[in-house]
């Protein structure tokens, strides 16, 4: 979720918005060395990212995007057109294999 709200800062041209002590990468750092050094186990360090990682989209990222006021039907095109969806789909299956 984090990389989608910085692709809408990026677009907004609000790149201070992403960065700041709060950034999602040394906090997931810390809580995985944090989690792996109090329990000698990887599965708790790794969930100790992940809840880092959540914790930084919700009380970070989500509330800055809400804040950009127009985050609604502006970032869906007006008129879809299906022969460039088709292209869209068929590349992304391709890249899958």
């Amino acid at each position: 979720m984090s990389d989608l709200f910085y692709g809408l800062f990026q677009q907004r041209s609000r790149n201070d918005l992403m960065d700041g002590p709060d950034a999602p990468g040394p906090l997931s750092l810390a809580g995985l060395a944090g989690g792996v050094a109090l329990t000698h186990s990887l599965l708790p360090g790794i969930a100790a990212m992940a809840a880092t990682g959540a914790l930084v989209v919700l009380f970070h990222d989500a509330p800055a995007a809400k804040a950009l006021s127009d985050v609604g039907p502006r970032l869906l095109p007006s008129r879809w057109d299906r022969r460039v969806l088709g292209r869209l789909a068929l590349l992304s299956a391709r890249s899958g294999w």
